[in-house]
């Protein structure tokens, strides 16, 4: 029933007068919303805070508020909608040591990822 529900894209200024569902501060997805927020000209009315994702959507989807966190790439019952402003993305990178031989787990992840980067990109 929200009003941007049904929307694809949504600016963060637009955002100002929601009550935010956040990570506990010091978290860098916090960190990270605290300052786009900042950067658009408010400070988010955080009325929530959780330690992991799932919580936050579980609260987005009761309709506590609104939230912004990471593109996961898995459906669920939540909107998920883009932020258009283009600051609202951020880089996760992936390193290892080339003279190591990786375990079947860590190959099998390095794998993961290197394929779905198109798809998050």
């Amino acid at each position: 029933d929200h009003r941007f529900a049904r929307r694809s894209v949504v600016k963060l200024a637009d955002l100002r007068d929601e009550s935010f569902l956040s990570f506990k501060p010091g978290h860098a997805i916090r960190d990270f919303t605290d300052a786009l927020c900042r950067e658009v000209g408010f400070v988010p009315n955080i009325v929530f805070e959780a330690d992991e994702s799932n919580s936050i959507r579980g609260f987005v989807n009761a309709g506590f508020g609104v939230a912004l966190v990471p593109q996961t790439g898995t459906a669920d019952d939540a909107p998920s909608i883009r932020i258009a402003d283009e600051r609202a993305q951020r880089e996760v990178g992936i390193a290892w040591l080339r003279d190591r031989t990786l375990t079947q787990a860590e190959a099998a992840f390095r794998a993961f990822v290197v394929r779905a980067q198109p798809l998050l990109g």
